[in-house]
């Protein structure tokens, strides 16, 4: 709406982000009242200028670039890994699937900004870069799906909360790539190709199923907005004005309607918009269903009861949908007017003048930033059916970038023995290979591919789906050998179901989790004691246990208030609890951070059975924004030594 209505506020915004790039060295991901708060995913400072700059507004070249670049290129939140594999996985970042995709699309606005400007060598690195989300796109059910360990996520269902995704969940997430919607449907096609076995068809038949291809996106966007609206998982308060699993109240669902105009059936567009008006706004003190952010609720239903939406920032493009209101005056940047009219009723667009020129058969579905500024008068027809509408273009756009998703990769993160290993492409995209491994056995098979084999000890592989000429998508996955002499039990207190880590043996299979909790490594408790029980199959004496606990008060995570270790030695006839530990300001501020806890353990006698028990520190105290509110305590890992 700025860069329409406001030229020199967004000419101001523009100074204002370079300006911060030349005083920190970046440009802004959330800036409030001076400072950086970093509270949000994404670099959309890029796409704010990028899109500016495909509207016409001036920029400093070289510094814009720079910016960008140096942006894009920081080693944080992710981005090494992100740039050294070509996405991310649950092991490299939490929401990692959220980080990847917006990281994706800031990356296709960078290599837009730098084809306008010029720079041809960065416009393709981006591009490539911009390929990220395809690596993400479950084979299966063509919904986005955390990757972990070289392989996807499971169990998984796409109506789930959790800390792989912000402030959504799969459904939400999966209409992303706007920036490369023939890219996409590209996959999406291939995958159901390798579902439904088209390869086995006459050819004929194969021609006339990928004429298709488009219903590919249509099916996905009606399952979205058809499914039920119940979620799973962690409660997020952000998850509004639900559609389905449309979830208006918040960003990440704000575009998604608008992506019929890229299918077979664009009047869907008008009707879920329509559907949108009229169901999530009121006219009362709690009119809106989600949080404003900035704006962003109200900014979306002026621009959706215009009839012109952004689908993708970056580009010069408004989707063209039926206009809420009989007249509609716009004074423009350059200081000439619009004037749209409408009449007529019914959710659907039946015909569309520009002026004296009329949309009809195979003309687009939007209309350009530099059309809309020429101004004058449009008149809009609405009525029950869509009319000549469905002939339209559908709308497209391309990176021209075919890498094709990173493979996957089976294998068991610990295993005792030995462990199978296996290299599996992602839908019909078979061309794969390893590209390096360590203490791994291949066999090849009928076509003389090594594609399976057995690790005896810790080891990795990485593999690729090359695609000559372009980059890749590395599948990365690791396997460690554990010592087969423990297993664990909770024989008190119940792990939340989003921090389970798979099961109490995750406190002894040698994985240490780090500081970032979300990735999943952890095991949480909420308000309760516990006690974790570990035996020993093989008992063995000990010098010490050492137990590693989690801090990160903000997350309501908090130290146990005290540990305590009893052991059963071999031959005993009861516990003996050997010590018992305090710990210090469990409830009170500081950083994130990991603590060892070690208890000395001199005696000689083999031990059968460790317990460690764990006091909850409590609720959270009055200065806590959940004050009242039971803390966490989190657990890993558990070393017998």
């Amino acid at each position: 709406m700025y860069t329409i209505t406001q030229p020199e506020r967004t000419q101001e915004f523009i100074y204002g982000m370079l300006d911060m790039h030349k005083q920190r060295g970046r440009l802004p991901i959330w800036e409030l009242a001076g400072n950086e708060t970093d509270c949000m995913i994404g670099y959309h400072s890029v796409s704010v200028l990028a899109d500016a700059i495909a509207k016409g507004y001036h920029t400093d070249t070289a510094l814009t670039l720079e910016a960008m670049r140096a942006t894009a290129e920081m080693d944080v939140f992710g981005l090494g890994a992100y740039q050294e594999s070509g996405f991310l996985s649950i092991e490299d970042e939490s929401e990692s699937v959220s980080k990847t995709l917006e990281y994706a699309y800031d990356d296709a606005c960078i290599a837009w900004t730098a084809e306008r400007l010029g720079n041809l060598g960065m416009m393709n690195s981006y591009k490539q870069r911009a390929s990220a989300y395809r690596s993400l796109i479950d084979p299966e059910s063509g919904f986005v799906r955390p990757r972990t360990n070289g392989d996807f996520l499971s169990p998984y269902a796409p109506q789930e909360v959790n800390n792989h995704f912000t402030e959504a969940n799969a459904y939400q997430y999966s209409f992303s790539p706007v920036h490369d919607i023939e890219g996409w449907m590209e996959v999406l096609t291939n995958f159901r190709a390798a579902r439904e076995n088209w390869n086995s068809l006459p050819r004929k038949k194969q021609a006339m199923v990928v004429k298709s291809r488009h219903d590919v996106l249509e099916d996905l966007l009606d399952e979205l907005f058809t499914a039920p609206s119940e979620t799973t998982g962690r409660e997020q308060a952000d998850i509004t004005g639900l559609i389905g699993q449309y979830a208006h109240g918040n960003e990440p669902s704000h575009h998604i309607a608008y992506l019929y105009n890229a299918t077979n059936n664009p009047g869907k567009t008008s009707y879920w918009v329509n559907e949108i008006l009229n169901s999530q706004y009121q006219n009362a003190p709690d009119g809106l269903s989600g949080n404003e952010d900035c704006g962003q609720m109200s900014a979306w239903y002026v621009m959706a009861s215009m009839g012109l939406y952004p689908l993708v920032p970056g580009q010069p493009h408004y989707q063209l949908s039926t206009p809420k209101w009989d007249a509609i005056h716009l004074e423009l940047a350059t200081g000439k007017s619009l004037d749209i009219a409408a009449k007529g009723t019914g959710p659907y667009l039946s015909s569309y003048h520009l002026g004296e020129e009329v949309l009809v058969h195979k003309q687009k579905r939007y209309v350009t930033h530099q059309k809309l500024l020429e101004g004058g008068t449009w008149e809009v027809e609405r009525g029950s059916n869509e009319g000549l509408w469905k002939t339209t273009q559908r709308y497209t756009t391309s990176l021209n970038n075919p890498t094709p998703p990173a493979p996957i990769i089976r294998v068991n993160r610990t295993f005792s023995g030995k462990t199978p290993v296996e290299i599996v492409p992602t839908g019909s995209y078979d061309l794969w290979r390893y590209d390096r491994y360590e203490n791994v056995k291949w066999k090849k098979d009928r076509k003389g591919r090594e594609r399976m084999g057995t690790a005896y000890d810790n080891g990795f592989v990485t593999a690729i789906t090359p695609h000559y000429g372009y980059g890749n998508h590395i599948a990365k996955a690791v396997f460690t050998k554990r010592d087969d002499n423990y297993s664990a039990r909770w024989i008190q207190g119940t792990p939340t179901s989003q921090y389970t880590a798979g099961g109490a043996g995750a406190a002894v299979d040698g994985i240490q989790g780090d500081t970032d909790w979300r990735k999943g490594h952890w095991i949480g408790i909420q308000g309760e004691d516990a006690v974790l029980e570990i035996s020993l199959e093989r008992p063995k004496a000990m010098r010490s246990i050492s137990v590693g606990v989690l801090k990160d008060i903000r997350a309501w995570i908090a130290l146990p208030k005290a540990l305590e270790i009893s052991i059963w030695y071999e031959g005993s006839s009861a516990w003996q609890t050997i010590d018992m530990l305090p710990m210090e300001n469990p409830l009170g501020e500081e950083e994130a951070t990991r603590k060892e806890v070690i208890f000395a353990h001199d005696s000689q006698r083999p031990v059968e059975k460790v317990r460690v028990k764990f006091t909850n520190a409590g609720k959270l105290q009055d200065w806590h924004p959940g004050a009242g509110y039971p803390s966490y305590f989190f657990v890993d890992e558990v070393w017998l030594d």
